[in-house]
């Protein structure tokens, strides 16, 4: 039995061929336009090459017609074969704008080629898993993709944009924060807040007075009016 060298079946643009073809160029299997058209020729009907795959060993082969039953020729209809190449039809994405119109042996160019069909989904390059008109791919590609690489903002890292967006951004040293007390220092990198907040004087810290039993906590700049007002009182 011989492997198929294509999708089964015919060319799904045979819908949108303009007038369409006679009958005789209709796969009797698929019922699509024939592609790589094979003459049984004991009916005359025409079916695809991947239609007949299993019964073609050699090219030509003494079996049961498909279609019939008589045992037969089938045969490469290559006449018919130039034919439906050369009828004209326009892109299966005409609707939603494509105004493309030419040979059907070239419309399988026209949806596949990097430069073809600008309304074409297709998936993108860098496998992310979105589905995307062509026109749009590089748009995507280069300010959507979470794939995409891009360097942090902040620091010298270079990753796929989710990644730094994401789990990078969570631990970046160099990325500024707001003073959690809310302080006047305004932004701090988080490799200085430690340090900052040894400073803060918004930060809440235990009173000079903890070691023999005070459990308040304040301000550290109300810590240091404490301090100084003790020490002018002694």
């Amino acid at each position: 039995m011989a492997t198929p060298t294509q999708d089964p079946g015919g060319y799904d643009e045979c819908r949108l061929v303009v007038n369409p073809p006679h009958d005789r160029y209709v796969c009797k299997m698929c019922h699509r336009l024939c592609k790589e058209p094979y003459l049984s020729v004991c009916c005359g009907h025409n079916c695809c090459k991947s239609c007949v795959a299993e019964f073609l060993e050699p090219a030509i082969v003494l079996l049961p017609c498909p279609m019939c039953g008589d045992t037969v020729a089938v045969v490469p209809n290559k006449q018919a074969d130039r034919e439906i190449k050369s009828f004209q039809a326009i892109c299966t994405n005409k609707e939603i704008g494509c105004e493309w119109q030419g040979e059907l042996s070239d419309i399988t160019d026209h949806l596949g080629n990097s430069d073809g069909c600008q309304f074409e989904e297709v998936d993108c390059t860098l496998e992310c898993g979105v589905m995307i008109q062509r026109r749009y791919l590089t748009n995507h590609v280069e300010n959507k993709c979470p794939r995409r690489i891009v360097d942090c903002q902040h620091c010298c890292i270079t990753g796929e944009y989710d990644v730094i967006e994401g789990e990078h951004k969570e631990q970046c040293s160099k990325l500024p924060l707001p003073c959690p007390n809310n302080c006047e220092a305004g932004s701090i990198l988080r490799e200085d807040m430690e340090a900052h907040r040894k400073e803060c004087p918004l930060e809440m810290v235990q009173c000079e007075y903890h070691n023999v039993g005070c459990v308040e906590r304040m301000m550290r700049k109300r810590k240091r009016i404490t301090m100084m007002k003790t020490q002018r009182n002694i």
